[in-house]
């Protein structure tokens, strides 16, 4: 997917994610290595050393996990996660 076909409020980081995930920006890093179905970042051009992925296909992954009681979120960070399936 382009990054020109998703609005801006939907792009995240890794620091985001690691947020939205409740794990540390390391096991993010990890994920993208190891996970197979981890989504990949966008194609970002003229964004150099910033990977930017699309928070809906972060969130899709995440609920589509085989062990989905593996992430222990706190409602604090499920709701700023929900907000960007709007």
């Amino acid at each position: 997917m382009s990054s020109a076909m998703v609005p801006v409020d939907k792009l995240v980081n890794a620091s985001m994610i690691a947020v939205i995930l409740g794990v540390t920006k390391s096991a993010v890093s990890t994920y993208q290595v190891r996970e197979v179905g981890f989504p990949k970042p966008l194609d970002t051009p003229g964004v150099i050393g910033i990977r930017l992925w699309d928070v809906r296909a972060i969130i899709e992954w995440r609920d589509q996990r085989s062990a989905p009681n593996k992430f222990t979120i706190s409602p604090e960070v499920s709701a700023y996660a929900e907000r960007f399936q709007k």
